[in-house]
């Protein structure tokens, strides 16, 4: 991984709150572990990969894409029992497309 990158430093920090703090929030239970990793570059791009996996509840199968829409959540009795909007994932998605 290269030394420094050029980019949006609040965006960033903006994306893996939203990351961490979902993976923290929806496990009761086990870990959460963040890596980054860097692919090979290009001559004028070089891309930055960041994984957030937890041993949490889960998202079913068929309910993951609906998740990074737009006001959609995958299922709206979590939002009682855990707190929140369900947007963070529709931010995370929206900073990067």
């Amino acid at each position: 991984m290269p030394d420094r990158l050029l980019g949006d430093a609040n965006r960033l920090r903006q994306v893996l709150l939203n990351l961490v703090g979902n993976a923290i929030k929806f496990t009761e239970q086990g870990e959460v572990v963040v890596r980054f990793n860097c692919p090979p570059p290009t001559a004028d791009s070089v891309q930055l990969r960041c994984e957030v996996a937890d041993t949490g509840i889960g998202i079913a199968g068929e309910k993951q894409a609906l998740i990074f829409e737009a006001f959609a959540q995958s299922d709206t009795s979590t939002n009682s029992q855990y707190g929140g909007t369900g947007l963070g994932l529709t931010i995370c998605r929206g900073s990067w497309t």
